[in-house]
């Protein structure tokens, strides 16, 4: 969970010197109310401070308690990076609520400017979760003084404007290893044509049912595929209705969460990368999959299959299962067009070093401003 944020990190520590302030509730035996857990971790400072979430309080009162603690939690932490690696000179903090509340306190009390990334997806007017009126208030208050607003994606930016979130705007999209997600000639492939699809399982956002349902309606024209679907989510009910569409594991394999180096060697030995969501904000799967080469067929639903040309794959309509059947089918048949090295240069723009000196060249227009 968040490891878009930590490759951030991970890209602007190449260019300063970056620490991690995360504050999270947690269950544990001791009495005290907080735990902080410290380390060096990628040659950056990393500290986690936990709220003993064990306290039974009234509800009426529970969610007033929570938020003292939780900014409690944060100034704590603060103070404790503060001796060790002296008073930062910029706070870049990640989805306006509620880091926003924290950020506008820290500018206020300790005088440091913020900058802000933007992930969430519930901007988007297709995703069902909507903002309520304290979101958006405190998303409005923290964005105002934010020094710059960095969305990963176009699409995020505008529905983020229309949700009356304005500020001062640049699109820094989010970051993958390009040395380890890389064209490689030299692994096995399966004679068999092979789709993959990775994601949360989320069938709300990436519409696994209308995946499935797309490959049985293929079945009737073709029958020399597999797709892969990989996932952290839970795949139960994916499994069942394969099953009931006959296409279980003689088409459709389902593995579990991977690792990241096991999420490239996938993609590395397959074809062609299968996205049908609903709605996102960016999609790092799609620019992992780029950078080995892989063409994609994706629904223009947002974030970066928006920014696709027919050079990298086909771009069709969100929902339609049947486009979804006939783009997969076009791709086979068409599959040796596709120029895999222009593919991954294509993605080049997604590295660390390359995302790292756009941030660090935020980071110097925020401090000075």
């Amino acid at each position: 969970m968040g490891n878009f944020v930590e490759k951030h990190v991970q890209a602007a520590n190449l260019f300063c010197n970056a620490s991690v302030l995360h504050v999270v509730f947690a269950s544990f035996e001791n009495k005290n109310r907080l735990m902080f857990d410290y380390k060096i971790e990628n040659n950056y400072p990393v500290l986690i401070v936990y709220i003993n979430n064990n306290y039974k309080y009234l509800p009426v009162i529970a969610n007033v308690i929570r938020f003292f603690q939780f900014i409690n939690a944060y100034h704590k932490g603060y103070k404790f990076l503060k001796e060790k690696h002296g008073k930062p000179d910029l706070i870049h903090a990640n989805v306006l609520f509620p880091a926003g509340i924290i950020a506008l306190m820290f500018a206020n009390v300790y005088k440091i400017p913020y900058v802000f990334t933007e992930h969430w997806t519930g901007y988007m007017p297709e995703d069902p979760n909507k903002m309520n009126a304290v979101r958006k208030s405190v998303s409005i208050m923290a964005a105002h003084k934010a020094r710059m607003i960095m969305p990963v994606s176009d699409d995020l930016m505008e529905a983020m404007k229309q949700h009356g979130i304005e500020g001062n705007y640049q699109v820094v999209p989010n970051v993958i290893d390009t040395d380890l997600f890389c064209i490689d000639s030299d692994v096995e492939r399966s004679e068999t044509f092979r789709f993959i699809h990775i994601s949360s399982l989320d069938d709300a956002q990436k519409n696994i049912t209308g995946i499935l349902t797309a490959v049985e309606q293929l079945l009737h024209f073709r029958n020399d595929f597999e797709l892969l679907i990989i996932g952290d989510g839970v795949a139960d009910k994916f499994v069942d209705l394969a099953d009931k569409l006959n296409i279980l594991n003689s088409y459709v394999k389902f593995e579990t969460k991977k690792t990241t180096k096991e999420i490239a060697d996938y993609l590395k030995t397959s074809d062609c990368l299968l996205m049908f969501s609903n709605y996102e904000s960016f999609s790092v799967v799609i620019a992992e999959a780029l950078a080995c080469g892989l063409p994609v067929i994706a629904s223009r639903a947002g974030g970066l299959a928006n920014e696709l040309t027919p050079k990298h794959g086909i771009i069709i309509k969100v929902g339609n299962v049947t486009a979804l059947s006939n783009s997969m089918n076009e791709m086979m048949n068409n599959y040796q067009q596709y120029n895999k090295t222009e593919i991954a240069a294509f993605a080049q723009k997604f590295s660390y070093k390359r995302v790292g000196e756009l941030l660090y060249q935020i980071y110097q227009k925020s401090i000075h401003k």
